[in-house]
C-alpha cells in the first residue's frame, strides 16, 4: 500500500485543528450562556423554594384550623352531653327513690298481713330469721313410725309452700329495688326450701315402704300406695322385693316432684 503522501497528510490536520477549534468555541459558548443565565436559574430556584414554603405554610394552616374546629366541636359537644348525663341521672334517681319507696310500701304492706294473720313464717327479708327458720325445719322429722303415712307433710306444707311464694315475692320486691345482692341470697334460701320439701317427701316416701304392711300389698309382690287431698296428689310404687324404684307427688299448682 502506497504511503500519503506531504499534502494529504497536511489536510488531515489542518481538519482535525479545525474541529478542536469548533469545540473548543462550542464550549465557550456553553459557558458562557450559563454564566449569563446564572441570575435567572437562581431566581427559578428561588421562586421553587418560595412556592414550597407557601404551599406548607398552607397546609399548616388548614390542619390548624381543622384541629381548632374538631377541638371547639368536641368541648361543645361535651359540655352537651354533660347535661344530658345530669338530666338523665337526675331522672334515674327520682325513678330510684320512687321505687325504692314502693318496694318499702309492699314491704310494710306484707309485715302488716302477716301481723295481722299472726305468722309463725319469718320474714324473707330478715336474713337470719329465715335462715334460723330454714335449719329448724331441716331438722324437723315430719311424721313418724306410729303413722306411716303422708298426713303430716300435708298439714306442714301449707305452711311451707307459703314462705316459697313469700320469698319468690321478696325476690321480685328486690328486683324492683335493683338489690342484686338480696336477689341472690333469696334465691338460694328459696332453693333451699324447695329441696327441703322434696327430702321431706323422700323421707314420708321411704318410711311408708318400711311399713308397706300396715297398707297391704298386691300378690304379685307389687306395692301401690295413692291418697290426695285438696292442693295435693300422692302416688307410691314400688317392688316388695327390691327398694322403691320411683315415687312422684302432685301438687295443686301442677308442680312434679320426683323420688328416685
Amino acid at each position: 500500500m502506497p504511503k500519503p503522501g506531504p499534502k494529504k497528510n497536511a489536510k488531515n490536520a489542518i481538519d482535525k485543528a479545525l474541529a478542536e477549534e469548533e469545540e473548543r468555541k462550542r464550549l465557550e459558548e456553553g459557558a458562557l450562556l450559563f454564566l449569563s443565565n446564572g441570575p435567572a436559574l437562581q431566581l427559578v430556584a428561588a421562586e421553587a423554594r418560595l412556592a414550597e414554603l407557601r404551599a406548607k405554610k398552607e397546609r399548616e394552616l388548614k390542619e390548624l384550623r381543622l384541629r381548632e374546629t374538631f377541638e371547639a366541636f368536641v368541648s361543645q359537644e361535651k359540655a352537651k352531653l354533660e347535661t344530658e348525663t345530669e338530666d338523665f341521672l337526675r331522672k334515674v334517681n327520682g325513678y330510684d327513690s320512687v321505687v325504692r319507696k314502693f318496694a318499702a310500701t309492699k314491704r310494710d304492706e306484707a309485715d302488716w298481713k302477716r301481723f295481722l294473720l299472726c305468722s309463725k313464717l319469718p320474714d324473707p327479708t330478715n336474713e337470719p330469721e329465715l335462715n334460723t327458720y330454714l335449719g329448724l325445719w331441716a331438722e324437723e322429722t315430719v311424721g313418724n313410725d306410729d303413722d306411716p303415712s303422708v298426713q303430716a307433710l300435708v298439714d306442714a306444707l301449707p305452711d311451707a309452700e307459703k314462705l316459697c311464694n313469700n320469698i319468690a315475692e321478696a325476690v321480685s320486691l328486690e328486683c324492683d329495688a335493683l338489690n342484686h345482692g338480696a336477689q341472690v341470697n333469696l334465691r338460694v334460701h328459696l332453693a333451699t326450701m324447695r329441696q327441703l320439701i322434696q327430702s321431706k317427701w323422700d323421707s314420708v316416701s321411704c318410711r311408708i315402704m318400711q311399713h308397706f304392711d300396715l297398707f297391704g300389698s298386691e300378690p304379685n309382690e307389687n306395692f301401690h300406695y295413692a291418697t290426695s287431698t285438696q292442693d295435693y296428689i300422692c302416688g307410691l310404687w314400688g317392688n316388695l322385693t327390691r327398694n322403691p324404684r320411683h315415687a312422684c307427688v302432685i301438687d295443686g299448682s301442677y308442680d312434679l316432684y320426683r323420688v328416685s
